[in-house]
């Protein structure tokens, strides 16, 4: 198991810290923010994709060339941090559209491992997409793997009214390698990003699962804590 710490691109300085126990460390591509201080690391990287926080959304058709470079970025960038492996939201609104838009990116990224990552039910308010294990093999299937986010999917489950536990099992069935991890409140539908031992999910459980996995990555999405992310990384590396 490879586990590892998730930090934005203007956030370099908090590198040499977590590099002290993380396994690797994944970097959100703010558009426009140079990744030179990175190079300086010698340290694995994984990439993700600026979010709909940063004016992306693939089933927003006025928002797909904006999408599109944002993608391109993170393409860029994950060649020049060697990271194999670049996470992807689908986005928020029509299904169709979406669909449309992504289908572009694995052609623009053939050398990469692009992953889709399921989302909350709703996120103020708005339509996000791949909720649940039934609506990925359809977004899978344009050339896809998936990054399952816990805390998305727990907040999936309050939403519909069902089990966190049978949301993410489902999820497993998918067999994803690449996981997000944070822990949070079971009846909240927002993805919280709780400290791992200080929320009311049961990380014993998802432990189990992940590990049915044969080489799982699991990036800590918790809140930037040194001590505290020392403390999560030995949780999920220590051998059940």
């Amino acid at each position: 198991m490879k586990v590892g710490m998730k930090i934005y691109s203007n956030q370099s300085e908090r590198i040499p810290i977590l590099a002290e126990f993380a396994d690797y460390i994944e970097v959100l591509i703010i558009p426009g923010e140079s990744i030179k201080p990175f190079l300086d690391y010698d340290i694995p990287y994984r990439v993700h994709a600026a979010h709909q926080g940063f004016g992306v959304n693939f089933a927003d058709p006025a928002k797909e060339q904006a999408s599109r470079e944002a993608v391109i970025e993170a393409i860029d960038a994950a060649h020049k941090l060697n990271s194999q492996t670049i996470v992807i939201h689908p986005g928020d609104g029509p299904k169709e559209q979406a669909l449309k838009a992504l289908a572009t990116l694995p052609k623009l990224a053939c050398d990469l491992n692009l992953l889709l990552e399921n989302l909350p039910h709703t996120l103020d308010g708005q339509n996000e997409l791949m909720n649940f294990a039934e609506e990925a093999p359809e977004f899978l299937s344009l050339g896809f793997g998936l990054c399952l986010d816990i805390g998305h999917a727990a907040g999936a489950a309050a939403s519909a009214d069902r089990d966190y536990e049978e949301v993410i099992q489902e999820f497993m069935a998918l067999d994803p390698h690449y996981f997000h991890v944070s822990n949070g409140i079971t009846a909240s539908t927002y993805d919280l990003h709780m400290p791992l031992m200080k929320g009311e999910l049961d990380f014993a459980f998802f432990k189990k699962e992940i590990l049915k996995h044969k080489d799982p990555w699991v990036t800590l999405e918790t809140p930037y804590n040194p001590e505290e992310n020392k403390r999560e990384y030995h949780y999920f590396k220590e051998v059940l």
